[in-house]
């Protein structure tokens, strides 16, 4: 095999382990409450983009093999197309992201001061925050010892008698005040799911409506950091495909050895002893 199709077909080997990889944090994106909930089309970019390269990067290691050109040819176009989709899908995660992050931190920073937001993704925010405390406060009319939503069962209904477990940012919202112990969006809020403050003090029918620490800042901060991980694996991942898309091309574009004018061919020690022990025809 030559030194390129070596390089060739360890690439492609590259590729369908980076395209398992891509799947896996397509998967990791798609438990991800605040990724999956702002956009749900990341995971499914990302299940997409890892089975091409799964599949393109085995076509690449059987053509380095038979040395098949077409298959390269193939594995050459699928990783070119690959790589310039790899770069655009992260830096369009690191722009979402920066955006999105900015937008949660100046349209709460609005709120404190004018009331309003005018932002569609803080809306969107303090609109879930706003049903699963109304579906709180109407459960307690029913059920005056409820600390948190969990105790409603199917009294989990906010005016309009629609069941809020499982509407959007609200897995978000109960990861938040679990591990952050934060509650309410912009402004600090009561606690909804019944999880200890940060002094580790239980929520019960004296405290319940305490207001804690708004969560805008820890959820812009989160969404931040596991964009810019996707952000980073996305573009590192682009790097082997670079490499590996020129080593294909080489091969591919490559002409055909040709014999050099005036070359006679001088017969090695092996080849010449060979020859040697042939017996002479008369």
């Amino acid at each position: 095999m030559k030194r390129q199709g070596f390089f060739v077909s360890f690439g492609g080997i590259l590729m369908v382990v980076l395209g398992g990889s891509v799947i896996y944090f397509g998967h990791y994106a798609q438990r991800d409450e605040l990724i999956s909930d702002i956009d749900e089309r990341i995971p499914v970019g990302l299940f997409v983009m890892g089975a091409i390269m799964a599949v393109s990067g085995f076509l690449g290691f059987i053509g380095a093999v038979c040395d098949s050109k077409m298959l390269l040819a193939i594995f050459a176009f699928v990783t070119l197309f690959v790589w310039v989709a790899v770069l655009a899908l992260g830096v369009g995660l690191l722009l979402l992201v920066m955006n999105d992050g900015y937008k949660i931190e100046r349209a709460c920073a609005i709120d404190e001061t004018t009331g309003e937001l005018q932002e569609k993704l803080p809306k969107r925010l303090q609109t879930t925050y706003d049903k699963l405390w109304e579906a709180l406060t109407i459960c307690r009319t029913k059920l005056p010892d409820a600390n948190s939503l969990q105790e409603c069962g199917d009294f989990s209904t906010d005016a309009n008698g629609h069941q809020v477990w499982g509407i959007n940012f609200q897995a978000l919202y109960q990861l938040a005040e679990k591990k952050y112990h934060c509650a309410g969006f912009c402004l600090d809020g009561a606690p909804v799911f019944g999880y200890p403050n940060e002094d580790g003090v239980e929520v019960n029918r004296a405290n319940r409506e305490v207001p804690r620490r708004a969560c805008y800042h820890q959820l812009a901060e989160r969404f931040a950091a596991h964009g810019a991980l996707l952000t980073g694996l996305l573009l590192g991942f682009s790097i082997p495909l670079l490499l590996s898309m020129l080593a294909a091309w080489w091969m591919v574009c490559l002409p055909p050895p040709r014999k050099m004018k005036g070359y006679i061919h001088q017969p090695d020690e092996d080849e010449g002893e060979e020859m040697s022990d042939r017996p002479t025809m008369y």
